[in-house]
């Protein structure tokens, strides 16, 4: 039975100096930058986020270090204890900007300089407008920018505005599904938003 205790505690040493040997300490720098444009974006904060790890590994997460990143878009993160049995990645947020998981750059070991890419908001205002001549059965849909769909229209009178929050600097494509006096068409509309701003465009069918 000693024997027993004696094997379970030495691989008990054993696991543990094995985790400690896989630590390296290392300095993770980088910029936050708009994904389209490679502009740097100022003072946003920035998180080194770690994942997995516990007796029998996982899913779990923890912020390691949060600062925010200067007039450049610049931050470094010093000493960083790297675990080989972990991954690591680092956030960036800003107001303004989406959360959406696109804002994030892995890094490690062999990539410890790193572009955080950062996708700017921005607004599409739709005005909606059946044009003659009319038919009491035209009929006007939408599924991108919407999700779920915006929609359906149906009649002559249809004169309507909607608002999507969109991708700033960067394609918007709109997918509308039309009736026409009694003719069936999908039409689809790229256009550039660009960021933090409003753009009016009139779809009239």
């Amino acid at each position: 039975m000693k024997h027993h205790y004696s094997i379970i505690i030495f691989l008990i040493i054993s696991f543990y100096s094995c985790k400690k040997d896989s630590n390296t300490s290392i300095t993770i720098s980088g910029v936050v930058a708009d994904k389209n444009t490679n502009v740097p974006i100022a003072f946003a904060e920035v998180d080194l986020i770690e994942y997995g790890g516990g007796f029998f590994g996982g899913s779990s997460s923890s912020t390691l270090q949060r600062m925010y990143a200067d007039a450049n878009g610049r931050f470094t993160f010093f000493n960083v204890n790297i675990n080989s049995e972990k991954t690591y990645m680092v956030l960036g947020y800003k107001n303004l900007y989406f959360n959406d998981g696109n804002n994030t750059a892995d890094v490690n070991i062999n990539q410890p300089n790193v572009v955080v890419p950062m996708q700017p908001m921005a607004w599409l205002k739709l005005h909606v407008k059946d044009t003659s001549p009319y038919d009491k059965f035209d009929y006007i849909s939408f599924s991108s920018p919407w999700g779920g769909g915006a929609g359906p229209f149906n009649g002559v009178n249809v004169d309507t505005i909607l608002f999507a929050q969109v991708y700033g600097n960067e394609n918007t494509i709109i997918f509308a599904f039309i009736t026409k006096n009694g003719i069936k068409s999908t039409v689809s509309k790229n256009i550039i938003c660009p960021a933090f701003d409003t753009t009016l465009y009139n779809l009239n069918y």
